[in-house]
């Protein structure tokens, strides 16, 4: 029984990005994929949304399965909690109950804090141990502050002499209120005078302001921080006049190594009222079928792909150092965390790619009002 506590309560567990089919069989192969790695346990099977394959577990092993228990979600009940829940009711995992001394095994939606030693102070709280996998990513601030992405890109490209726009491409950017004097500097040469004011941890297009006066930002201070950002002017647009915008989702599953999964099957969001110069402030319709693969030919979708892998890779690779010593201090081992982001970017008419945000802990919803 040690033997198959120790086994199948799987040490390491890879959470999936790419949902599997499983097949009739009523054996463990219909449940678990076996590692590559004989020291390594098999891995769990998560089902689509719509297949139950709790049945096919046997009840030894369902008896080690548990999830931790989470009072929080980033959604409602009738959303993403009941999404998780359904795929780990349907793979035969049950919250873990308080009387009970099994310890659970994974986790999702954590709580999330900017404040790094609250959160790892959380985070050694919660694991107990290396068999267990729940998010966050420690140090995933780092990515996700819009002012330390960009302080991180332009040192990582600097260091390895690359094209900032070519590796990591956004609007011309600046961090307020160090960069004030550059700004000033490109402000004169422009005849285009629309910029953007953003928060560093805004969601939702909470805080976004557009300025046309150099003297909106002169009393920006250290205390309130601000991201400053060209405004795109020619964003691409649907038929009905709506900008177009793309969300691909990646799983980074482990730091130490840095291991990252990404699908090129993104959302498509398009903005609900008529381009007026205000990214990010109007509601959105959300379309999966008119999705990425549609709504471009396939050499614009491969020259965007290899764009959108690049990006997505050095984002990462600028944050890399930060990462590994924050993780160092709460996880029992490398594969103790992974954490779930999205990248949003946006297209102008000459089909060049923008990066807009990366959100840490993006909303798992299909029908979105005010996203």
């Amino acid at each position: 029984m040690d033997l198959i506590k120790e086994t199948l309560i799987i040490v390491y567990i890879l959470i999936q990005l790419f949902s599997v089919e499983v097949d009739s069989k009523t054996d463990l192969e219909s449940v678990l994929t076996k590692s590559l790695f004989s020291s390594v346990p098999p891995y769990i099977k998560f089902p689509r949304y719509f297949q139950n394959i709790s049945d096919k577990v046997p009840e030894e092993i369902k008896h080690y399965l548990r999830w931790e228990p989470r009072t929080r979600f980033m959604g409602t009940v009738t959303d993403e909690l009941s999404y998780v829940q359904r795929i780990l009711k349907y793979s035969g995992i049950e919250w873990k109950r308080k009387n009970e001394t099994i310890e659970w095994f994974g986790g999702y939606g954590a709580r999330l804090t900017r404040n790094p030693e609250l959160l790892i102070n959380i985070m050694k709280n919660r694991l107990k141990g290396e068999f267990q996998k729940t998010d966050p990513i420690s140090g995933y601030d780092e990515i996700d502050n819009k002012i330390k992405q960009l302080k991180n890109a332009k040192k990582f490209v600097k260091t390895n002499n690359l094209n900032l726009d070519k590796f990591i491409p956004m609007q011309k950017s600046f961090a307020f209120p160090e960069d004030k004097e550059k700004f000033k500097k490109v402000w004169e040469k422009l005849e285009d005078k629309r910029w953007l004011i953003k928060p560093p941890d805004g969601v939702f297009g909470k805080g976004i302001k557009t300025f046309d006066n150099i003297s909106d930002i002169e009393n920006i201070t250290t205390s309130s921080p601000v991201l400053v950002q060209k405004l795109l002017t020619n964003p691409l647009c649907n038929e009905n006049g709506q900008q177009i915008e793309l969300r691909f989702h990646v799983l980074v599953t482990s730091v130490e190594p840095l291991r990252i999964y990404l699908t090129y099957t993104g959302t498509t969001y398009f903005r609900s009222s008529r381009f007026l110069g205000h990214p990010r402030m109007d509601p959105v319709s959300v379309d999966n079928k008119a999705g990425f693969e549609k709504l471009f030919d396939e050499a614009t979708k491969f020259e965007m792909k290899e764009i959108i892998k690049s990006s997505i890779i050095c984002s990462f690779l600028s944050i890399e150092k930060p990462l590994r010593k924050k993780s160092r201090f709460v996880q029992f081992n490398r594969y103790n965390s992974y954490q779930l982001f999205s990248f949003d970017y946006l297209v102008d008419t000459d089909k060049k790619l923008y990066l807009l945000q990366i959100n840490r802990h993006p909303v798992q919803r299909y029908s979105v009002s005010n996203s």
